[in-house]
């Protein structure tokens, strides 16, 4: 490319497909260098589409507290389903534990998300969070 790039107009299509993909080649080499990166964004947008989509229902929430509980929920939703975890049980499992919080601790609370979980019995969630 960059023997060619001389050779070409910078005002034909070819030339500003060269200079743009010059351009472009060190953040490619960044992608073949960490290949668990993704090179666009459509598995966040598949993610988010159910939400998208239902976005009227949600237009007039009563408060700003309800859409930032709305917000948190389908957040903890995606990241359970991301970890290969069951939303409905996880989501049904936590609340069941998070019903008595008496002398929690900030720990206690980051034991909850869908990351610190080592294992999943489909019977019972709430014995295989991290101590």
């Amino acid at each position: 490319m960059t023997e060619t790039q001389p050779t070409v107009p910078a005002s034909f299509k070819f030339g500003k497909a060269l200079n743009y993909a010059i351009a472009a080649w060190p953040h490619l080499m960044n992608y073949l260098d960490s290949p668990e990166i993704y090179l666009d964004n459509s598995v966040s947008e598949r993610s988010i589409r159910p939400y998208v989509l239902s976005r009227k229902n949600f237009l007039f929430s009563a408060s700003e507290d309800g859409s930032r509980s709305t917000c948190l929920l389908f957040s903890l939703i995606e990241c359970a389903k991301i970890h290969g975890i069951n939303p409905e049980e996880y989501l049904s499992s936590i609340f069941e534990l998070a019903a008595d919080t008496t002398n929690w601790t900030d720990s206690n609370w980051s034991e909850l998300l869908p990351w610190n979980i080592k294992s999943i019995k489909k019977s019972d969630i709430s014995t295989v969070f991290v101590a």
